[in-house]
């Protein structure tokens, strides 16, 4: 039997223990201090009594079903008892209401809830555990209760992170906002939330519960600066600032916009993606009644506000590189564009170049060969005019003094040619049997 200094000192130690340990195991360690083989959870409903779960040192399924449990059954009587008296029930092995007589003894344990039963939790004794015995009521009470608080807090903690690891990566940051929010919505102590994101010096509302967006409309963004050094900070700045958690168990209507919402009670938890970051924004979870957020609760949105910030921070830089990416491809195609515009100009300068050339050609050739052709069209003018009295010569001088005449202004038209050629910017070439290409002279005569 232990004194009640001794049951004091134990109670604290083993409560301690439960409280800092982080999983399933660890509790466990715990149970074994105190020799528990087992703890099976009943639900008590409208309905009846009906196993919830078993959990323990080792598997426990053999000596339960999961059927609604029967009242009439003589080992079920110690249940009855329970929710008669709203008590703790002891029952020392060898009992009569033990299923099995290999069983060691057993406590059983109602949890209250408005002062009603609401679960009873049975604890299984190892066969030699001289611990469980009706002295050490309170002792196991508080122990295993805190037990249980601490395992649910551990399973609400992990469904968190097995939700919020299903947050895909292909997530816009707003699409992740809002499935952050909707998960947080689903706790059962939670009746509304808000994410405040830190955007250019202002804590600005991002994403909120479902029927809340009045609270966007109604909520101003909060310029940290200037409420840095004041006495009057909003407990969002306040979360922000100090990377802790910080809550108010009543919401003042004429300062809040929340409490103008009916909304009574605050938890603001910062968004912080590791230990050597500033908080990136802050997490506001409310209460519609009056509620004074417990240290469990405070460490179950605590946990899950750093995983949500990490998704956040990834969310924010998956969106950055996209736009990173964007700017690089219109960078690229910028590129593109102005180095086949560089080609364009720098095909026009060639071609301009050379059309100058042919330009300087045409002219030289223009006066090399205009010059003596209308020396030559004088003389055949003049030949022609001498012999138009000579019968005997003036047939055959007159016709090849046409043909020269007819050859002189070929040759002039297409020195004309040439010369608009030189000056147009749409030259017409022509390839020749021999493969050479030439300017098309009687193409461009015809076009024009």
């Amino acid at each position: 039997m232990l004194s009640k200094e001794e049951e004091l000192l134990a109670e604290n130690f083993l409560l301690k223990r439960a409280l800092y340990a982080n999983d399933l195991n660890q509790l466990m360690e715990v149970l074994r201090l105190v020799n528990v083989e087992s703890i099976v959870e009943y639900d008590i409903t409208e309905e009846g009594i009906k196993l919830q779960e078993e959990w323990g040192v080792r598997e426990v399924s053999e000596y339960h079903d999961r059927s609604k449990i029967d009242p009439n059954k003589e080992y079920n009587q110690p249940l009855l008892n329970v929710i008669g008296s709203s008590e703790p029930f002891f029952i020392e092995k060898g009992s009569k209401y033990l299923k099995r007589k290999d069983q060691g003894s057993i406590f059983l344990i109602p949890k209250m809830v408005d002062n009603q039963i609401k679960r009873i939790y049975k604890v299984q004794s190892k066969e030699d555990n001289d611990l469980f015995n009706p002295k050490n009521t309170e002792l196991f009470t508080n122990l295993i209760l805190a037990v249980v608080r601490k395992k649910e807090e551990i399973d609400q903690r992990e469904k968190l992170i097995e939700i919020i690891k299903n947050i895909t990566a292909k997530m816009t940051l707003n699409e992740r906002l809002n499935e952050i929010v909707k998960i947080v919505d689903n706790l059962a102590f939670i009746d509304k939330c808000a994410i405040k994101l830190y955007e250019d010096g202002l804590l600005v509302v991002k994403a909120v519960s479902a029927n809340f967006n009045s609270y966007i409309n109604n909520s101003t963004s909060i310029e940290l600066e200037k409420q840095k050094d004041t006495d009057k900070m909003a407990t969002s700045s306040i979360a922000f600032f100090t990377k802790q958690p910080v809550s108010e168990q009543y919401l003042d209507p004429n300062k809040s916009k929340a409490a103008a919402e009916g909304l009574l009670s605050m938890l603001s938890i910062p968004l912080i993606g590791d230990n050597d970051r500033e908080a990136i924004g802050v997490l506001n979870v409310f209460t519609e009644k009056e509620h004074n957020f417990k240290e469990d609760e405070i460490n179950i949105i605590e946990k899950f506000a750093d995983l949500a910030a990490l998704t956040i921070i990834e969310a924010d830089i998956y969106e950055k590189n996209i736009k990173m990416n964007q700017k690089l491809q219109q960078a690229l195609k910028e590129k593109e564009r102005t180095l086949i515009e560089l080609e364009e100009t720098q095909g026009k300068l060639v071609k301009a170049e050379k059309l100058a050339v042919l330009g300087e050609i045409a002219v030289s050739v223009n006066h090399e060969i205009n010059n003596p052709l209308t020396a030559i069209m004088l003389l055949a003018q003049v030949m022609k005019n001498k012999v138009v009295n000579n019968p005997e010569l003036r047939s055959e001088i007159t016709e090849r003094t046409s043909t020269i005449i007819e050859y002189i202004y070929k040759i002039q038209n297409t020195l004309e040619q040439l010369n608009k050629a030189a000056k147009s910017d749409n030259i017409l070439s022509k390839e020749y049997v021999t493969g050479t290409n030439m300017i098309d002279l009687e193409g461009m005569s015809q076009k024009s």
